[in-house]
């Protein structure tokens, strides 16, 4: 996933709040434990190398190759890591955490609201698409319906979107870009 330093921020918050709501309701975070050692392996040392990482993990608890590349992949979707000096490749990269290397951003998604986040992704991604459906949205972002609908009403209320189109071929209703 690429992400823009300019829109970074309001993701973190939102996962931020999800990994906190997570703990709050389960009394831990939601990492499988393989995931668990490369975030601590990495607050210990880093940035490190995919292969110097794997060797850590794999010699500490046995864990196999596919296990390692489904937890890196689970802490860049919920971007606990970051791949750095434009390595994109889990077998090459180099990695540390992403609060660590994006320290401003972090520190900017702390004093972002849900609400606020949520509105500037989706108004970001009107910009880009232009005409969207709720199940559009829901796919991308995997929020629940009712925050959908809270967004989208703030859209419309500010006059960015609006819901009065109709497009050929789409029978869903959709929503549409104004400004």
């Amino acid at each position: 996933m690429l992400v823009s330093l300019e829109y970074l921020p309001y993701f973190m918050s939102l996962i931020d709040r999800a990994e906190a709501a997570t703990r709050a309701t389960s009394g831990k975070g939601s990492l499988t434990p393989t995931a668990h050692l490369i975030v601590e392996h990495l607050r210990k040392k880093s940035p490190l190398s995919t292969r110097d990482l794997r060797r850590r993990i794999t010699m500490s608890t046995g864990v196999g190759n596919g296990a390692f590349n489904l937890a890196l992949t689970e802490l860049q979707t919920r971007m606990l890591v970051a791949s750095l000096a434009g390595r994109q490749s889990p077998l090459s990269g180099l990695w540390a955490p992403a609060r660590k290397y994006y320290r401003g951003q972090a520190q900017k998604a702390h004093r972002i609201s849900v609400e606020e986040a949520r509105r500037a992704l989706l108004e970001r991604h009107f910009r880009n698409q232009l005409v969207l459906t709720l199940a559009d949205i829901r796919h991308l972002f995997r929020w629940e319906r009712q925050e959908v609908f809270q967004t989208l009403g703030e859209l419309i209320r500010r006059g960015i979107v609006t819901p009065e189109v109709q497009v050929e071929g789409i029978a869903d209703r959709t929503y549409c870009l104004l400004t």
